[in-house]
């Protein structure tokens, strides 16, 4: 199911999320300051990567994580958390979670169904292999069928031309006599 934990463990979902995050976070440093806004430029992706990798619980580990950095470090005041309700950053939050939930259930969807069709590929593969080696055991014996037909067609005809060497020299002697009776002018008693 969507949710499920067999693929990966939870230790690997968490270095994934992890790592994504790490990288967004960099990234979001180096393309300028708090003050530019697009707090959650980096972060999405990162959520939608981990997702695609870890599954959807992995992604929304690296949507919270994403919340958590981009609150506190883009969002004014910078690099202090208010617990203040400011419904601004109450609302762009809860957007970004939401759009993040939606995102990550596809990217889990489509990389369990980029897992089935890679798993079907490697049956299918191994389906044409074997397929492949039964025709080749097929041909192998066709061959041998082959040249056993031929070799008994070789014997049959050998055999009939003997037989009808065998058969035509006896024959060709008693029609020879049977002319040569039938020539001959004989007697009663010589009949």
């Amino acid at each position: 199911s969507l949710f499920s934990f067999s693929q990966r463990s939870l230790w690997h979902r968490s270095v994934i999320a992890l790592l994504s995050v790490t990288v967004a976070w960099g990234g979001r440093e180096v393309i300028g300051p708090p003050g530019l806004g697009m707090p959650f430029l980096t972060f999405f992706p990162a959520a939608a990567i981990s997702a695609f990798l870890g599954g959807f619980w992995s992604g929304m580990l690296a949507a919270t994580l994403g919340v958590f950095l981009a609150t506190y470090y883009y969002i004014p005041p910078y690099r202090e958390f208010l617990f203040q309700f400011h419904f601004a950053t109450v609302l762009g939050n809860l957007v970004y979670l939401l759009d993040e939930v939606i995102i990550c259930a596809a990217m889990a969807t489509l990389h369990r169904y980029h897992l089935r069709v890679r798993t079907q590929y490697k049956e299918l593969e191994i389906l044409v292999q074997e397929r492949t080696r039964q025709v080749l055991l097929l041909n192998a014996e066709l061959e041998v069928s082959v040249a056993k037909a031929v070799a008994a067609n070789q014997a049959k005809s050998l055999f009939l031309a003997n037989m009808s060497h065998e058969i035509r020299t006896p024959m060709n002697a008693i029609l020879g006599f049977t002319h040569l009776l039938n020539a001959a002018r004989l007697n009663t008693e010589q009949q």
